[in-house]
């Protein structure tokens, strides 16, 4: 009984371990393509704040530089442990609201804009970029519940199981940016 009692609680704890590195894989991801997209663009980026028409124009060019550095700072914060981790996916699921909001907002006011949240895009904002952020919310809020379930718990994985870890994160990043896409396809079927 106590042998089956501590099998439990160690596949629980791994379990965690690997639910907490996706989520952490997913987020740095998420929020590196999203940095280094906009990087490459700043413009763009300004262009986009001013469209979004949420607080006035002539703070456009603060704002990109804002928004970039808190992309940067959670993906920093990704490769930390212990607090630093867990308050790094609190931010990034704070700054994924924040941006579904503010998309909500752009959908509500019928604004015909370019999200342009991965660099500089053509497309409209659509209810599919918040499904996409509520997936990319749920990650970070479920490494945030992982990271506290651990706190003490000392993850060290190997070579293949960051890999594999890795590679299920990147095709869930993946799915999850391409859902418009998707969802078309599902349509002409």
């Amino acid at each position: 009984m106590l042998y089956i009692l501590h099998y439990e609680l160690t596949m629980s704890t791994t379990i965690l371990v690997y639910s907490l590195l996706f989520c952490r894989i997913a987020i740095a991801l998420v929020f590196a393509s999203s940095f280094f997209g906009k990087l490459t663009d700043l413009h763009t980026v300004e262009e986009t704040i001013s469209q979004f028409d949420l607080f006035p124009k002539r703070f456009s060019h603060l704002a990109a530089w804002l928004l970039l550095g808190s992309e940067l700072t959670v993906v920093l914060l990704m490769l930390l442990d212990g607090i630093w981790l867990g308050l790094g996916l609190t931010l990034a699921a704070c700054l994924l609201l924040g941006f579904s909001l503010a998309l909500a907002s752009v959908l509500a006011r019928k604004i015909r804009t370019s999200c342009n949240c991965f660099g500089a895009s053509k497309k409209s904002v659509s209810t599919y970029d918040l499904w996409r952020n509520a997936c990319f919310i749920a990650c970070a809020l479920g490494g945030c519940g992982a990271a506290l379930s651990l706190k003490n718990v000392p993850i060290r994985p190997e070579l293949w199981e960051l890999s594999l870890t890795a590679l299920a994160a990147i095709v869930f990043v993946g799915i999850a940016t391409q859902l418009d896409e998707i969802a078309q396809l599902f349509r002409q079927v």
